[in-house]
């Protein structure tokens, strides 16, 4: 980055002294491979993973979850990655101090940096923050004045476009990302509005002005009136979108526990003025493998029909789900161990399908089922 520094606050607290395999880039290597933290052995290289096995949670309601497609066949092991820490190398604080001209006798031996976080602004007024903890970057620009809603909105593919633009000028987009997306989509929720022959009313308008304020969450659609109703008002829409690029490792998509899709960068565009407002990326780390045992076939298709770890929460008795598609995906486990945050990225099975309500009413629905197995754990 190219940007001038013009502030600066860094914390730091110092501690001295027959099957079908799962799609991989890479493979562990047979004897074993090198990592910053020791060897890793090719199987069961981390020990047992930190904490409670991510297990399906209870069926709720009796709901009906079935599949048109045949499964996957089972698999003998899978490769678990493990994300390497930020802050484990000593060379990270000796080059930090020494450019800060800290005297190296505050070091002592072998220092274990805790936390670093560093602050600065750019030309442009771009606030940006690096939380090394984390690995992630933020930024804002400074206080925006311009109006929550706008009458009409750009294309969305000029939206992601602008977006995609910011990060590549500034060095952050990694071709290793997913394609990037609108969280959601103004322009398209508008079009299938107005062929129902609907409009926005006063109250409407006034309901769209609220969500505006939260661009970051999926919105709670207001039911808008018939065009014939003689209510119509001026439609307006919300100013700031956000657009996703989904994470991605090994050619795979990585979920959470509710079956989404994982965002490894989130960018705010001011769609009336096609300028970026604010973002957070979390920058790509290197990998430790090692491969696992896995769950029997039986009981893999047990827990999707149980609902996998997203489970069947706000579905009752007489909703059915119907299960079209299944891929691999890499399902991510933040653990808190000896004081610092790990993530595991679990090879999983993805569900994808649709629900049907009582009503008739469906929307997608997906699922997911970690593979390795549950005495692969610590906590079990």
């Amino acid at each position: 980055m190219n940007s001038r520094l013009t502030a600066a606050l860094i914390a730091l607290t110092l501690l001295g002294a027959g099957c079908q395999p799962i799609p991989k880039a890479q493979n562990p290597e047979p004897a074993g491979m090198p990592s910053p933290e020791g060897y890793v052995e090719f199987r069961n290289g981390f020990g047992k993973i930190p904490g409670v096995a991510p297990r399906p949670k209870t069926l709720a309601g009796g709901s009906q979850i079935a599949w048109t497609v045949e499964p996957p066949r089972a698999i003998t092991e899978a490769t678990v990655l493990r994300r390497e820490p930020t802050l484990t190398d000593p060379s990270f604080l000796q080059n930090l101090t020494t450019a800060l001209r800290i005297p190296a006798g505050t070091l002592l031996a072998k220092p274990i940096a805790k936390k670093a976080l560093i602050q600065w602004q750019d030309e442009k007024g771009y606030l940006w923050t690096f939380d090394a903890e984390t690995n992630r970057i933020t930024f804002a620009l400074g206080a925006n004045t311009n109006s929550l809603t706008v009458s009409s909105l750009p294309d969305d593919e000029l939206i992601v476009a602008a977006a995609y633009q910011f990060m590549k000028d500034r060095g952050l987009a990694d071709p290793s990302w997913g394609k990037p997306s609108l969280l959601f989509s103004w322009n398209a929720w508008w079009h299938q509005q107005q062929t129902t022959n609907t409009c926005m009313t006063s109250e409407n308008v006034m309901e769209i002005r609220a969500l505006a304020l939260h661009p970051d969450v999926w919105p709670l659609l207001p039911k808008l009136a018939p065009s014939s109703s003689g209510a119509c008002a001026t439609p307006e829409f919300p100013t700031k979108h956000v657009v996703r690029f989904q994470m991605q490792q090994d050619d795979q998509l990585v979920y959470d526990a509710g079956g989404n899709g994982i965002a490894i960068a989130s960018i705010v565009v001011d769609a009336d003025k096609n300028i970026i407002e604010s973002g957070a990326i979390e920058l790509q780390r290197d990998n430790d493998r090692s491969n696992y045992p896995v769950k029997s076939q039986s009981t893999v298709l047990t827990e999707v029909r149980n609902g996998g770890i997203r489970g069947t929460d706000g579905l009752a008795q007489n909703d059915r789900v119907s299960i079209t598609d299944f891929t691999y995906g890499l399902y991510r486990d933040d653990v808190v161990t000896s004081g610092t945050q790990r993530t595991f990225l679990i090879p999983s099975l993805i569900a994808n399908g649709t629900v049907t309500y009582a009503n008739g009413a469906t929307a997608p629905y997906t699922t997911l089922v970690p593979l390795v197995s549950n005495d692969s754990y610590s906590g079990q």
